[in-house]
């Protein structure tokens, strides 16, 4: 019950914030529309676009603040010294108990893992901090190389265990992971990185 109470204040102080943006945004357009026609909007459009406007406040600053956290944390799980590109796919399950991220890597990074190998990742075992996240405590074992050991299958890329299905952008990744040429190493039994040389991409799987 607590915590029903809890949802529901968070929830109406969420409401209310949407209702403030929404005022200010149809503020800004009450205040520029003179300037761009003299004909005056009807009381019925007003409240209209008032609604949507309410709705897209409530929706999308929500949504776009989740995507960010989201991105963050994946990216908190990656050590320093694999310098990433770009975040080139992502997917959480609704609770976000369960993430997949799969990183572009520098060609730099790239570059060391090809000519040093486990010598260079070893020194890649923890995850980096970011000021706006306090620092998670991604601690992993010594880096190995792919294919995982069949006993320890499942122990990679956990969180496809937790999505409900397997990604169809994932496809060349789980391909690549069963051959040879792949390092991965694992932080106990929820988080883990799958590093493949051959398509130059970093596979962050979390769950929690």
């Amino acid at each position: 019950m607590p915590y029903i109470l809890l949802l529901l204040v968070i929830l109406g102080f969420w409401a209310l914030f949407a209702l403030v943006a929404a005022r200010g945004v149809v503020a800004v357009v009450n205040a520029v529309r003179p300037h761009v026609s003299t004909r005056a909007l009807p009381e019925k459009s007003r409240r209209r676009w008032f609604a949507i406007t309410w709705v897209a406040c409530a929706c999308f600053i929500p949504a776009g603040c989740w995507h960010h956290q989201s991105v963050g944390y994946v990216r908190q799980a990656v050590p320093p010294e694999l310098e990433i590109d770009e975040l080139v796919y992502r997917e959480a399950s609704f609770l976000g108990d369960c993430r997949i991220g799969v990183f572009r890597l520098s060609a730099q990074t790239m570059a060391r893992v090809r000519d040093e190998g486990l010598s260079f990742l070893q020194t890649a075992r923890s995850g980096r901090h970011e000021s706006m996240y306090p620092r998670a405590g991604f601690s992993y074992e010594a880096w190995r190389r792919t294919p995982p050991e069949p006993r320890n299958e499942r122990d990679v890329m956990q969180a496809r265990w937790c999505l409900g299905h397997k990604p169809s952008a994932l496809e060349d990744i789980y391909a690549v992971l069963d051959r040879e040429g792949g390092y991965l190493t694992v932080d106990g039994s929820e988080k883990d990185l799958v590093l493949l040389p051959r398509l130059g991409l970093l596979v962050v799987s979390l769950k929690a």
